[in-house]
């Protein structure tokens, strides 16, 4: 979801700089725009300009595999094609522009509220009478897809440094993310693939103060994230001494900032418990 802001800006530099301003109409010249991928692009193009072309979101893959009995295997790009070239057989013949709206529509709709994934309401289904899956009674066997997603499980440590200053203002470290990769551009707590390497970017007497968070589950799409939290309350003569590029942010600014949600969380979370939590630590005797 945090790419979209990026790719819709690319997008409109891309539309000014070589399309004059004007967007492209065609499905075939929406998807060479940056985060436009051919299923948004024939969608744009029906939509907006009437264009002959099918659709084919999950909502779509659904109902025309059941309609069809589509044997093939939807997580193959082959079997993908295939289904795609048997929706364009099944547009309307002349479709007007608002025929091609209203298909499209309707069909997504369809998917979306009738032939669901689990318990379809094939009573309520205007072409069922048509469905090759209800006539055999196999519509739990469509679509077909037989590879599932394998997500990687990590566990990332993330280092929540906080100080207090005198006004009782508490204060969150945050780094910005690389460019690339999980997050992308956003403002986040350093993150160590391990609990050693964040002890080691600490100094000696800041190891005794880190106190253990209870950990946080992240699902990503090929991902599943183990978030554990570290706190580290500095003293605000130690404000200085995190290593790494990064600004102080206070609580009451997390909202303003990019920060993944999770990390969000558990920021907010933090900042909610007494402030008791966020003294500085008692000056050594």
């Amino acid at each position: 979801y945090y790419s979209r802001a990026r790719n819709l800006h690319r997008c409109a530099q891309v539309v000014v700089a070589e399309h004059g301003g004007e967007f492209p109409r065609s499905a075939h010249d929406l998807a060479t725009l940056p985060g436009i991928g051919s299923s948004t692009a024939a969608a744009i193009a029906a939509f907006c300009h009437g264009e002959r072309i099918s659709i084919l979101d999950g909502n779509v893959r659904r109902v025309l595999s059941r309609l069809l009995a589509f044997s093939g295997d939807l997580s193959l790009a082959s079997a993908q094609k295939e289904l795609g070239l048997l929706a364009q057989t099944l547009l309307p013949k002349t479709a007007s522009g608002d025929d091609m709206t209203a298909y499209t529509q309707g069909l997504m709709d369809l998917g979306a509220t009738v032939c669901t994934r689990s318990r379809p309401q094939c009573e309520l289904c205007p072409v069922s009478a048509l469905c090759q899956a209800r006539a055999a009674g196999t519509t739990d066997r469509f679509p077909v897809k037989t590879r599932k997603i394998q997500r990687r499980h990590e566990t990332w440590w993330l280092l929540l440094a906080t100080r207090v200053l005198a006004s009782g203002q508490v204060l969150w470290w945050l780094q910005r993310r690389p460019s690339r990769g999980i997050w992308a551009g956003l403002y986040c707590t350093p993150v160590f693939d391990s609990e050693i390497k964040l002890m080691d970017s600490l100094e000696a007497a800041q190891r005794d103060q880190v106190q253990l968070l209870e950990p946080v589950s992240h699902s990503l799409t090929h991902r599943e994230l183990r978030l554990q939290p570290m706190l580290l309350a500095l003293a605000r003569q130690q404000a200085d001494v995190i290593s790494g590029e990064g600004q102080w942010v206070s609580a009451s600014d997390l909202q303003a900032h990019g920060i993944p949600a999770p990390v969000r969380a558990l920021l907010m979370a933090q900042a909610g418990q007494p402030a008791a939590r966020f003294q500085e630590p008692a000056p050594a005797r």
